[in-house]
């Protein structure tokens, strides 16, 4: 299960701004150590029990994900995970060959659904995440700047981006029909063309649409 980094301004300026606070001697370690001890504590709590997860068979994830056999598998072990970390809010039952279990909820699907949702969507992506995150910056800064065409000298110097990354990049957007060059040469630099058939903001929309609907679909099936 791959895990990204949030590489938000708005992180990056509080992950900064933490960093200040600690030069300035204005973090309580203190406190940020019982917070630690609270959370090993926690874990000090949870005991081996088998999960069985009685919505199972009903759990499908969208077509449009890669590889959907491995991620399929992630995606119930997620489930698994968050059910055992709640195991002192469950109930205990016992099968009939007598093993002790817990089950997962519905709730337990709704937080792995929320948790989940980006893995997913990254699972869904022809790109790799660090193109996709280039090319979603691409395009707002173009969109910001009314610009129809650019050329690698501006994008460099508006979204701070090394020259090997960026000609890596542009490359491999090209392979995949998202990038056309306009004209220009390898000594003075080329023009390039964003093609705006690709619909990443769509994409999100139809993974969120596709795991509601397999949860509504539980719900109804629970009240009825």
């Amino acid at each position: 299960m791959l895990l990204y980094r949030n590489e938000s301004k708005a992180h990056k300026e509080a992950v900064m701004a933490a960093q200040r606070k600690a030069s300035a001697g204005k973090i309580n370690e203190l406190e940020q150590q019982k917070i630690k001890d609270l959370f090993k504590d926690v874990q000090m709590l949870l005991k081996p029990i088998k999960v069985v997860n009685p919505y199972a068979e009903q759990l499908i994830l969208p077509e449009k994900v890669f590889k959907p056999l491995r991620t399929n598998a992630h995606y119930l072990k997620f489930i698994e995970v968050i059910t055992f970390y709640h195991q002192h809010q469950r109930v205990m039952k016992t099968s009939q060959s007598g093993t002790k279990y817990i089950e997962t909820t519905i709730e337990d699907i709704e937080w792995a659904n929320k948790l989940m949702k980006d893995v997913l969507l990254s699972k869904s992506d022809e790109l790799s995440w660090g193109v996709r995150q280039f090319l979603e910056k691409l395009k707002k800064w173009m969109q910001a700047n009314k610009l129809e065409s650019f050329t690698g000298k501006e994008v460099r110097k508006s979204i701070r981006i090394a020259p090997s990354t960026l000609t890596k990049y542009l490359y491999i957007l090209r392979q995949y029909g998202l990038v056309e060059i306009l004209g220009g040469s390898r000594h003075n630099g080329f023009k390039y063309l964003l093609n705006a058939s690709d619909d990443y903001d769509k994409m999100r929309q139809d993974l969120s649409k596709v795991l509601d609907k397999v949860l509504q679909s539980i719900k109804n099936k629970e009240v009825n």
